[in-house]
Protein backbone atom coordinates (compact mmCIF):
# COMPACT_ATOMS: atom_id res chain seq x y z
CA UNK A 1 0.00 0.00 0.00
CA UNK A 2 1.00 3.59 -0.56
CA UNK A 3 1.25 5.98 2.40
CA UNK A 4 -2.23 7.42 1.84
CA UNK A 5 -3.75 3.98 1.37
CA UNK A 6 -2.06 2.86 4.56
CA UNK A 7 -3.54 5.85 6.39
CA UNK A 8 -7.08 4.81 5.43
CA UNK A 9 -6.56 1.09 6.05
CA UNK A 10 -9.05 -0.25 8.64
CA UNK A 11 -10.45 3.22 9.27
CA UNK A 12 -14.12 3.94 9.88
CA UNK A 13 -15.29 6.95 7.90
CA UNK A 14 -18.34 9.16 8.41
CA UNK A 15 -19.22 10.77 5.08
CA UNK A 16 -21.92 13.36 4.50
CA UNK A 17 -23.14 14.17 1.01
CA UNK A 18 -22.83 10.59 -0.29
CA UNK A 19 -26.10 10.94 -2.21
CA UNK A 20 -24.62 13.86 -4.21
CA UNK A 21 -22.25 14.00 -7.15
CA UNK A 22 -18.98 14.66 -5.29
CA UNK A 23 -19.97 12.49 -2.32
CA UNK A 24 -20.56 9.44 -4.53
CA UNK A 25 -17.08 9.83 -6.00
CA UNK A 26 -15.49 10.12 -2.55
CA UNK A 27 -17.31 6.98 -1.43
CA UNK A 28 -16.36 5.06 -4.58
CA UNK A 29 -12.69 6.04 -4.33
CA UNK A 30 -12.46 5.06 -0.66
CA UNK A 31 -14.02 1.65 -1.28
CA UNK A 32 -12.10 0.90 -4.47
CA UNK A 33 -8.58 1.97 -3.49
CA UNK A 34 -8.47 2.08 0.31
CA UNK A 35 -9.04 -0.89 2.58
CA UNK A 36 -11.38 1.04 4.85
CA UNK A 37 -13.19 -1.02 7.45
CA UNK A 38 -16.52 0.79 7.18
CA UNK A 39 -18.09 3.94 5.76
CA UNK A 40 -21.11 5.45 7.47
CA UNK A 41 -23.09 7.61 5.07
CA UNK A 42 -25.82 10.10 5.91
CA UNK A 43 -29.04 9.57 3.94
CA UNK A 44 -32.01 11.94 4.13
CA UNK A 45 -35.52 10.46 4.22
CA UNK A 46 -37.82 11.34 1.31
CA UNK A 47 -41.56 11.04 1.03
CA UNK A 48 -41.43 9.07 -2.24
CA UNK A 49 -38.68 6.62 -1.24
CA UNK A 50 -37.80 4.68 1.87
CA UNK A 51 -34.33 5.05 3.37
CA UNK A 52 -33.36 1.61 2.11
CA UNK A 53 -34.52 2.47 -1.42
CA UNK A 54 -32.48 5.68 -1.40
CA UNK A 55 -29.50 3.79 0.04
CA UNK A 56 -29.55 1.15 -2.70
CA UNK A 57 -30.22 3.69 -5.46
CA UNK A 58 -26.85 5.32 -4.67
CA UNK A 59 -25.05 2.21 -5.93
CA UNK A 60 -27.08 2.00 -9.14
CA UNK A 61 -24.96 4.86 -10.47
CA UNK A 62 -22.52 4.02 -13.32
CA UNK A 63 -19.68 5.45 -11.22
CA UNK A 64 -19.75 2.25 -9.12
CA UNK A 65 -19.47 -0.13 -12.10
CA UNK A 66 -15.66 -0.39 -11.89
CA UNK A 67 -15.81 -1.08 -8.15
CA UNK A 68 -18.63 -3.58 -8.63
CA UNK A 69 -16.57 -5.55 -11.15
CA UNK A 70 -13.74 -6.07 -8.68
CA UNK A 71 -15.76 -6.29 -5.43
CA UNK A 72 -19.39 -7.28 -6.05
CA UNK A 73 -20.30 -7.19 -2.34
CA UNK A 74 -18.66 -3.82 -1.58
CA UNK A 75 -21.94 -2.62 -0.06
CA UNK A 76 -21.21 -4.66 3.05
CA UNK A 77 -18.65 -2.03 4.04
CA UNK A 78 -21.21 0.79 3.83
CA UNK A 79 -23.72 1.48 6.59
CA UNK A 80 -26.71 3.79 6.48
CA UNK A 81 -27.35 6.54 9.02
CA UNK A 82 -30.68 8.32 8.76
CA UNK A 83 -30.23 12.09 8.89
CA UNK A 84 -30.69 15.48 7.29
CA UNK A 85 -28.12 18.29 7.25
CA UNK A 86 -30.89 20.88 7.44
CA UNK A 87 -31.98 19.53 10.85
CA UNK A 88 -30.43 20.00 14.28
CA UNK A 89 -27.40 17.76 14.79
CA UNK A 90 -27.88 16.60 11.20
CA UNK A 91 -31.06 14.77 12.19
CA UNK A 92 -28.99 11.99 13.76
CA UNK A 93 -30.55 9.73 16.39
CA UNK A 94 -28.89 9.17 19.75
CA UNK A 95 -27.80 5.72 18.60
CA UNK A 96 -26.23 7.12 15.42
CA UNK A 97 -24.36 9.77 17.39
CA UNK A 98 -23.10 7.08 19.76
CA UNK A 99 -21.76 5.04 16.82
CA UNK A 100 -19.93 8.10 15.46
CA UNK A 101 -18.43 8.93 18.84
CA UNK A 102 -17.21 5.38 19.48
CA UNK A 103 -16.25 4.05 16.05
CA UNK A 104 -15.50 6.82 13.57
CA UNK A 105 -11.86 7.81 12.93
CA UNK A 106 -12.26 10.20 9.99
CA UNK A 107 -15.09 12.59 9.05
CA UNK A 108 -15.53 14.11 5.60
CA UNK A 109 -18.25 16.77 5.48
CA UNK A 110 -19.04 17.12 1.77
CA UNK A 111 -22.79 17.76 2.08
CA UNK A 112 -24.09 21.21 1.16
CA UNK A 113 -26.97 22.96 -0.52
CA UNK A 114 -25.13 24.11 -3.66
CA UNK A 115 -27.99 25.93 -5.37
CA UNK A 116 -27.22 29.63 -5.80
CA UNK A 117 -30.88 30.64 -5.57
CA UNK A 118 -31.68 28.83 -2.32
CA UNK A 119 -33.51 30.91 0.26
CA UNK A 120 -31.36 32.11 3.16
CA UNK A 121 -33.06 29.99 5.83
CA UNK A 122 -32.46 26.71 3.99
CA UNK A 123 -28.88 27.67 3.10
CA UNK A 124 -28.04 28.68 6.69
CA UNK A 125 -29.52 25.54 8.23
CA UNK A 126 -27.85 23.19 5.73
CA UNK A 127 -24.48 24.89 5.21
CA UNK A 128 -23.87 26.61 8.56
CA UNK A 129 -25.76 24.96 11.38
CA UNK A 130 -24.65 21.49 10.24
CA UNK A 131 -21.00 22.58 10.60
CA UNK A 132 -21.68 24.10 14.02
CA UNK A 133 -23.29 20.89 15.24
CA UNK A 134 -20.54 18.73 13.74
CA UNK A 135 -17.86 20.78 15.50
CA UNK A 136 -19.69 20.22 18.76
CA UNK A 137 -19.87 16.50 18.03
CA UNK A 138 -16.16 16.26 17.12
CA UNK A 139 -15.08 16.95 20.68
CA UNK A 140 -16.69 13.66 21.73
CA UNK A 141 -15.32 11.49 18.90
CA UNK A 142 -12.86 9.26 20.72
CA UNK A 143 -10.65 8.05 17.85
CA UNK A 144 -10.75 11.03 15.48
CA UNK A 145 -7.74 11.27 13.15
CA UNK A 146 -9.01 13.85 10.64
CA UNK A 147 -11.98 16.10 9.91
CA UNK A 148 -12.19 17.43 6.33
CA UNK A 149 -14.55 20.27 5.52
CA UNK A 150 -15.28 20.73 1.81
CA UNK A 151 -15.83 24.45 1.20
CA UNK A 152 -15.56 26.44 -2.05
CA UNK A 153 -12.84 28.62 -3.56
CA UNK A 154 -15.48 31.34 -3.96
CA UNK A 155 -16.38 31.63 -0.28
CA UNK A 156 -14.78 35.10 -0.35
CA UNK A 157 -15.33 35.77 -4.05
CA UNK A 158 -15.53 39.57 -3.67
CA UNK A 159 -11.77 39.52 -3.00
CA UNK A 160 -9.53 39.64 -6.07
CA UNK A 161 -6.75 37.69 -4.31
CA UNK A 162 -7.72 34.65 -2.25
CA UNK A 163 -4.95 33.15 -0.14
CA UNK A 164 -5.01 29.81 1.64
CA UNK A 165 -6.05 31.40 4.89
CA UNK A 166 -9.17 32.28 6.84
CA UNK A 167 -10.80 35.65 6.34
CA UNK A 168 -12.75 37.07 9.22
CA UNK A 169 -16.46 37.56 8.60
CA UNK A 170 -18.14 40.48 10.32
CA UNK A 171 -21.42 38.60 10.71
CA UNK A 172 -21.43 36.20 13.64
CA UNK A 173 -22.81 32.78 12.63
CA UNK A 174 -24.50 32.25 16.00
CA UNK A 175 -26.33 35.57 15.81
CA UNK A 176 -27.41 34.90 12.23
CA UNK A 177 -28.76 31.50 13.26
CA UNK A 178 -30.81 33.15 15.99
CA UNK A 179 -32.10 35.74 13.50
CA UNK A 180 -33.10 33.08 10.98
CA UNK A 181 -34.97 31.12 13.63
CA UNK A 182 -37.11 34.03 14.85
CA UNK A 183 -37.87 35.77 11.50
CA UNK A 184 -40.74 34.69 9.28
CA UNK A 185 -40.12 33.92 5.60
CA UNK A 186 -41.42 37.24 4.29
CA UNK A 187 -39.22 39.33 6.57
CA UNK A 188 -36.19 37.14 5.91
CA UNK A 189 -36.61 37.45 2.14
CA UNK A 190 -36.74 41.23 2.46
CA UNK A 191 -33.62 41.28 4.64
CA UNK A 192 -31.58 38.80 2.55
CA UNK A 193 -29.95 41.33 0.13
CA UNK A 194 -28.87 43.48 3.10
CA UNK A 195 -27.51 40.45 4.97
CA UNK A 196 -25.55 39.14 1.97
CA UNK A 197 -23.71 42.43 1.44
CA UNK A 198 -20.73 41.78 -0.85
CA UNK A 199 -21.62 38.12 -1.43
CA UNK A 200 -23.57 37.45 -4.65
CA UNK A 201 -25.69 34.54 -3.41
CA UNK A 202 -26.65 32.54 -0.33
CA UNK A 203 -24.40 29.59 -1.21
CA UNK A 204 -21.04 31.37 -1.10
CA UNK A 205 -22.18 33.52 1.84
CA UNK A 206 -23.07 30.52 4.00
CA UNK A 207 -19.84 28.77 3.02
CA UNK A 208 -17.91 31.81 4.31
CA UNK A 209 -19.89 31.64 7.56
CA UNK A 210 -19.09 27.94 7.92
CA UNK A 211 -15.39 28.71 7.52
CA UNK A 212 -15.77 31.40 10.18
CA UNK A 213 -17.16 28.78 12.56
CA UNK A 214 -14.13 26.57 11.94
CA UNK A 215 -11.72 29.51 12.32
CA UNK A 216 -13.26 30.63 15.59
CA UNK A 217 -13.47 27.12 17.01
CA UNK A 218 -10.69 26.19 19.38
CA UNK A 219 -8.56 23.60 17.61
CA UNK A 220 -8.46 20.53 19.80
CA UNK A 221 -8.64 18.06 16.91
CA UNK A 222 -7.14 17.68 13.39
CA UNK A 223 -9.13 19.83 10.93
CA UNK A 224 -8.48 20.67 7.28
CA UNK A 225 -10.43 22.79 4.78
CA UNK A 226 -10.49 22.06 1.03
CA UNK A 227 -11.72 24.82 -1.30
CA UNK A 228 -12.40 23.50 -4.83
CA UNK A 229 -13.33 25.84 -7.68
CA UNK A 230 -16.15 24.93 -10.14
CA UNK A 231 -16.43 21.14 -9.90
CA UNK A 232 -17.08 19.56 -13.29
CA UNK A 233 -17.13 16.12 -14.96
CA UNK A 234 -14.51 13.51 -14.07
CA UNK A 235 -11.33 13.35 -16.12
CA UNK A 236 -10.43 9.65 -15.67
CA UNK A 237 -11.86 8.02 -12.53
CA UNK A 238 -13.91 5.96 -12.16
CA UNK A 239 -14.82 6.63 -15.81
CA UNK A 240 -14.10 9.65 -18.04
CA UNK A 241 -16.71 12.38 -18.33
CA UNK A 242 -19.04 11.11 -15.61
CA UNK A 243 -21.49 13.74 -14.38
CA UNK A 244 -24.74 13.40 -12.46
CA UNK A 245 -26.48 16.76 -12.13
CA UNK A 246 -27.46 19.73 -14.26
CA UNK A 247 -26.28 22.34 -11.76
CA UNK A 248 -23.84 25.04 -12.76
CA UNK A 249 -21.60 24.88 -15.80
CA UNK A 250 -22.72 21.48 -17.08
CA UNK A 251 -26.34 22.66 -17.25
CA UNK A 252 -25.24 25.70 -19.27
CA UNK A 253 -23.27 23.61 -21.77
CA UNK A 254 -26.18 21.22 -22.25
CA UNK A 255 -28.51 24.21 -22.68
CA UNK A 256 -26.28 25.46 -25.50
CA UNK A 257 -26.09 21.96 -27.02
CA UNK A 258 -29.88 21.68 -27.02
CA UNK A 259 -30.16 25.02 -28.78
CA UNK A 260 -32.27 26.62 -26.04
CA UNK A 261 -29.53 28.80 -24.55
CA UNK A 262 -28.35 31.49 -26.98
CA UNK A 263 -26.81 34.22 -24.84
CA UNK A 264 -24.17 34.10 -22.12
CA UNK A 265 -22.61 36.85 -20.05
CA UNK A 266 -18.89 36.14 -19.83
CA UNK A 267 -15.45 37.53 -20.59
CA UNK A 268 -13.76 35.37 -23.17
CA UNK A 269 -10.24 36.21 -21.96
CA UNK A 270 -10.86 35.19 -18.32
CA UNK A 271 -9.65 31.78 -17.13
CA UNK A 272 -12.43 29.25 -16.53
CA UNK A 273 -11.81 27.95 -13.03
CA UNK A 274 -12.95 24.38 -13.67
CA UNK A 275 -11.63 21.43 -11.67
CA UNK A 276 -12.44 17.81 -12.62
CA UNK A 277 -14.37 16.11 -9.83
CA UNK A 278 -12.09 13.08 -9.47
CA UNK A 279 -9.05 15.33 -8.95
CA UNK A 280 -11.00 17.18 -6.25
CA UNK A 281 -11.70 13.85 -4.54
CA UNK A 282 -8.01 12.94 -4.60
CA UNK A 283 -7.08 16.31 -3.10
CA UNK A 284 -9.64 15.80 -0.30
CA UNK A 285 -8.35 12.33 0.58
CA UNK A 286 -4.72 13.45 0.44
CA UNK A 287 -5.49 16.46 2.66
CA UNK A 288 -6.82 14.20 5.43
CA UNK A 289 -3.65 12.11 5.25
CA UNK A 290 -1.44 15.23 5.29
CA UNK A 291 -2.91 16.53 8.55
CA UNK A 292 -1.33 13.49 10.20
CA UNK A 293 2.03 14.38 8.68
CA UNK A 294 1.98 18.05 9.69
CA UNK A 295 4.36 19.38 12.26
CA UNK A 296 1.58 20.70 14.44
CA UNK A 297 0.80 24.30 15.26
CA UNK A 298 -2.41 26.20 15.79
CA UNK A 299 -3.19 26.95 12.14
CA UNK A 300 -5.76 24.93 10.24
CA UNK A 301 -4.48 24.04 6.74
CA UNK A 302 -6.54 25.28 3.79
CA UNK A 303 -6.18 24.03 0.23
CA UNK A 304 -7.33 26.24 -2.66
CA UNK A 305 -7.84 23.61 -5.34
CA UNK A 306 -8.37 25.90 -8.33
CA UNK A 307 -6.03 24.66 -11.05
CA UNK A 308 -2.82 26.22 -12.31
CA UNK A 309 -2.98 29.79 -13.56
CA UNK A 310 -1.77 30.07 -17.15
CA UNK A 311 -2.63 26.43 -17.86
CA UNK A 312 -6.41 26.67 -17.78
CA UNK A 313 -8.85 27.23 -20.60
CA UNK A 314 -10.32 30.69 -20.91
CA UNK A 315 -14.10 30.99 -21.13
CA UNK A 316 -13.70 31.78 -24.80
CA UNK A 317 -11.51 28.70 -25.30
CA UNK A 318 -14.00 26.58 -23.39
CA UNK A 319 -16.92 27.71 -25.57
CA UNK A 320 -14.82 27.01 -28.67
CA UNK A 321 -13.95 23.48 -27.51
CA UNK A 322 -17.49 22.60 -26.54
CA UNK A 323 -18.88 24.00 -29.79
CA UNK A 324 -16.52 21.77 -31.72
CA UNK A 325 -17.63 18.59 -29.97
CA UNK A 326 -21.31 19.40 -29.67
CA UNK A 327 -21.39 19.31 -33.50
CA UNK A 328 -19.48 16.02 -33.54
CA UNK A 329 -21.86 14.44 -30.99
CA UNK A 330 -25.14 16.35 -31.46
CA UNK A 331 -27.99 15.53 -29.10
CA UNK A 332 -31.03 13.77 -30.52
CA UNK A 333 -33.23 16.02 -28.35
CA UNK A 334 -31.86 19.27 -29.81
CA UNK A 335 -34.75 21.69 -30.33
CA UNK A 336 -32.88 24.42 -32.27
CA UNK A 337 -29.55 24.85 -33.99
CA UNK A 338 -26.89 25.51 -31.28
CA UNK A 339 -26.03 29.16 -31.63
CA UNK A 340 -24.74 31.13 -28.66
CA UNK A 341 -23.48 34.70 -28.40
CA UNK A 342 -21.42 36.06 -25.53
CA UNK A 343 -20.79 39.47 -24.04
CA UNK A 344 -19.21 40.77 -20.86
CA UNK A 345 -21.73 43.63 -20.76
CA UNK A 346 -24.87 42.83 -18.81
CA UNK A 347 -27.08 45.21 -20.82
CA UNK A 348 -26.08 43.60 -24.13
CA UNK A 349 -26.71 40.17 -22.66
CA UNK A 350 -30.15 41.20 -21.34
CA UNK A 351 -31.20 42.59 -24.74
CA UNK A 352 -30.22 39.31 -26.38
CA UNK A 353 -32.07 37.35 -23.70
CA UNK A 354 -35.21 39.37 -24.44
CA UNK A 355 -35.12 38.60 -28.15
CA UNK A 356 -33.60 35.09 -28.15
CA UNK A 357 -35.17 33.69 -24.97
CA UNK A 358 -38.19 35.66 -23.79
CA UNK A 359 -39.90 36.41 -27.11
CA UNK A 360 -39.04 32.96 -28.41
CA UNK A 361 -40.55 31.28 -25.30
CA UNK A 362 -43.84 33.16 -25.69
CA UNK A 363 -43.94 32.21 -29.37
CA UNK A 364 -43.42 28.53 -28.51
CA UNK A 365 -46.10 28.60 -25.81
CA UNK A 366 -48.55 30.18 -28.25
CA UNK A 367 -47.89 27.32 -30.66
CA UNK A 368 -48.36 24.78 -27.87
CA UNK A 369 -51.59 26.45 -26.77
CA UNK A 370 -53.01 26.36 -30.28
CA UNK A 371 -52.02 22.70 -30.50
CA UNK A 372 -53.96 22.14 -27.24
CA UNK A 373 -50.84 21.21 -25.33
CA UNK A 374 -49.64 22.56 -21.99
CA UNK A 375 -47.53 25.75 -22.37
CA UNK A 376 -44.15 25.27 -20.73
CA UNK A 377 -41.50 27.29 -22.58
CA UNK A 378 -41.92 30.53 -20.60
CA UNK A 379 -41.46 28.74 -17.28
CA UNK A 380 -38.48 26.74 -18.59
CA UNK A 381 -36.77 29.86 -19.91
CA UNK A 382 -37.38 31.67 -16.63
CA UNK A 383 -35.33 28.98 -14.88
CA UNK A 384 -32.65 29.03 -17.60
CA UNK A 385 -32.30 32.82 -17.40
CA UNK A 386 -32.04 32.63 -13.61
CA UNK A 387 -29.21 30.08 -13.84
CA UNK A 388 -27.32 32.17 -16.39
CA UNK A 389 -27.76 35.32 -14.31
CA UNK A 390 -26.30 33.80 -11.12
CA UNK A 391 -23.37 32.29 -13.06
CA UNK A 392 -22.64 35.64 -14.73
CA UNK A 393 -20.93 36.90 -11.57
CA UNK A 394 -18.29 34.18 -11.89
CA UNK A 395 -17.78 34.29 -15.66
CA UNK A 396 -16.92 37.98 -15.99
CA UNK A 397 -14.44 38.16 -13.08
CA UNK A 398 -10.93 36.84 -12.58
CA UNK A 399 -9.21 35.88 -9.34
CA UNK A 400 -5.70 35.32 -8.11
CA UNK A 401 -6.00 32.09 -6.13
CA UNK A 402 -2.88 31.26 -4.16
CA UNK A 403 -2.30 27.51 -3.85
CA UNK A 404 1.05 27.07 -2.10
CA UNK A 405 -0.43 24.45 0.25
CA UNK A 406 -1.73 22.39 -2.68
CA UNK A 407 1.71 22.44 -4.29
CA UNK A 408 3.41 21.57 -1.00
CA UNK A 409 1.03 18.64 -0.50
CA UNK A 410 1.84 17.32 -3.98
CA UNK A 411 5.58 17.50 -3.26
CA UNK A 412 5.08 15.68 0.03
CA UNK A 413 3.43 12.69 -1.64
CA UNK A 414 5.32 9.62 -2.84
CA UNK A 415 5.34 8.53 -6.48
CA UNK A 416 2.87 5.74 -5.67
CA UNK A 417 0.51 8.20 -4.01
CA UNK A 418 0.80 10.63 -6.93
CA UNK A 419 -0.36 7.89 -9.28
CA UNK A 420 -3.13 6.63 -7.01
CA UNK A 421 -4.35 10.04 -5.78
CA UNK A 422 -3.40 12.30 -8.65
CA UNK A 423 -4.62 15.92 -8.48
CA UNK A 424 -1.94 17.54 -10.66
CA UNK A 425 -3.65 19.79 -13.23
CA UNK A 426 -0.54 21.07 -15.00
CA UNK A 427 -0.81 18.67 -17.94
CA UNK A 428 -4.57 18.33 -18.40
CA UNK A 429 -5.53 17.80 -22.06
CA UNK A 430 -8.43 20.24 -22.13
CA UNK A 431 -9.49 19.31 -25.65
CA UNK A 432 -9.87 15.65 -24.73
CA UNK A 433 -11.51 16.62 -21.46
CA UNK A 434 -14.06 18.76 -23.31
CA UNK A 435 -14.86 15.86 -25.64
CA UNK A 436 -15.37 13.47 -22.71
CA UNK A 437 -17.52 16.04 -20.90
CA UNK A 438 -19.80 16.40 -23.91
CA UNK A 439 -20.05 12.61 -24.19
CA UNK A 440 -20.65 12.30 -20.44
CA UNK A 441 -23.43 14.85 -20.48
CA UNK A 442 -24.98 13.06 -23.43
CA UNK A 443 -24.78 9.57 -21.92
CA UNK A 444 -25.29 10.12 -18.19
CA UNK A 445 -27.58 13.15 -18.08
CA UNK A 446 -29.52 13.02 -21.35
CA UNK A 447 -29.53 9.21 -21.65
CA UNK A 448 -28.79 9.72 -25.34
CA UNK A 449 -27.12 6.70 -26.94
CA UNK A 450 -24.20 7.13 -29.35
CA UNK A 451 -26.19 4.99 -31.80
CA UNK A 452 -28.26 8.11 -32.49
CA UNK A 453 -25.30 10.28 -33.61
CA UNK A 454 -25.82 9.79 -37.36
CA UNK A 455 -29.54 10.55 -37.12
CA UNK A 456 -28.85 13.53 -34.85
CA UNK A 457 -26.38 15.01 -37.37
CA UNK A 458 -29.05 14.95 -40.08
CA UNK A 459 -31.40 16.75 -37.70
CA UNK A 460 -28.64 19.28 -36.95
CA UNK A 461 -28.18 20.07 -40.66
CA UNK A 462 -31.92 20.55 -41.06
CA UNK A 463 -32.07 22.87 -38.04
CA UNK A 464 -29.06 24.82 -39.37
CA UNK A 465 -30.86 25.52 -42.65
CA UNK A 466 -33.98 26.70 -40.79
CA UNK A 467 -31.87 28.81 -38.45
CA UNK A 468 -29.96 30.69 -41.14
CA UNK A 469 -33.07 31.12 -43.33
CA UNK A 470 -34.83 32.58 -40.29
CA UNK A 471 -31.88 34.95 -39.65
CA UNK A 472 -31.91 36.06 -43.29
CA UNK A 473 -35.64 36.75 -43.15
CA UNK A 474 -35.24 38.75 -39.94
CA UNK A 475 -32.48 40.85 -41.54
CA UNK A 476 -34.64 41.42 -44.62
CA UNK A 477 -37.68 42.45 -42.53
CA UNK A 478 -35.57 44.85 -40.45
CA UNK A 479 -34.09 46.31 -43.63
CA UNK A 480 -37.55 46.88 -45.13
CA UNK A 481 -38.82 48.45 -41.91
CA UNK A 482 -35.84 50.70 -41.28
CA UNK A 483 -34.91 51.75 -44.78
CA UNK A 484 -37.74 54.38 -45.06
CA UNK A 485 -36.68 55.84 -41.73
CA UNK A 486 -33.06 56.01 -42.82
CA UNK A 487 -34.02 57.70 -46.11
CA UNK A 488 -35.95 60.40 -44.21
CA UNK A 489 -32.74 61.50 -42.53
CA UNK A 490 -30.61 61.38 -45.65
Amino acid sequence: MSSIQDFYRDQTIFLTGATGFLGKLILEKLLRTCAVQKVYILVRPKHDKTLQQRFHSIFDSPCFDLLRSSEPDFGKRVSLLSGDCSQRFLGLSEEARRLIKEEVTCIIHAAANVRFDTDLRTAVYTNVRSVKDLLELLGEVEKLRAFVYVSTAFSHCFRRTVAEEFYKVDDKPDKLLQMVEIMDDRMLNVMTPHILGDWPNTYVYTKALAEELIRAHKQTFPVVVVRPAIVTSTITEPLPGWIENFHGLVGVILGVSLGVLRSLQLRQDVEARMVPADLVVNNILAAAWAIQKSEGGDSIPIYNFTGCSGRLLTWGGLIKEFKRYMYVYPLSKTVWYPFVQTSSYKLVHQVRVFFFHTLFSYFVDCMLFMARKRPMAVEKYRKINKLVDVLGYFTVRSWNFQNDNVQALWKKMSEDDRKMFNFDMRDVDWSKYSENSILGGRLYLMNDSLDNVSKSKKKMYFLAIIHYVFIALMVYVLYRLLSPVVQMFL
